[in-house]
């Protein structure tokens, strides 16, 4: 299953689609997995070492469900600067 972006129209006509960067402050988190089971837009996956990574960042559609269900407060979801969108 692949998420779909949110796509929103510029003023004046032009597409624009919002992109979003999480991270995962590994000294926070204790690795309970909520953010694994929440996430619509699968981004973040346990690895084989155990550790739970944002593995699939560029599926984050901005819901903010991740940062807001962390019991640990390690995740910040936040809209990457225009400049640096790709």
């Amino acid at each position: 299953m692949h998420s779909q972006r949110n796509v929103n129209y510029r003023l004046g006509g032009g597409e624009w689609v919002p992109w979003f960067i999480n991270t995962l402050e590994q000294n926070l988190c204790t690795q309970c997995c909520t953010c694994v089971g929440v996430c619509p837009a699968q981004v973040f996956k346990r690895t084989v070492k155990g550790t739970v990574e944002p593995t699939n960042r560029n599926n984050c559609i901005g819901c903010t469900v991740c940062s807001r269900q962390c019991p640990a407060g390690a995740i910040v979801c936040a809209a990457l600067p225009a400049e640096t969108q790709p």
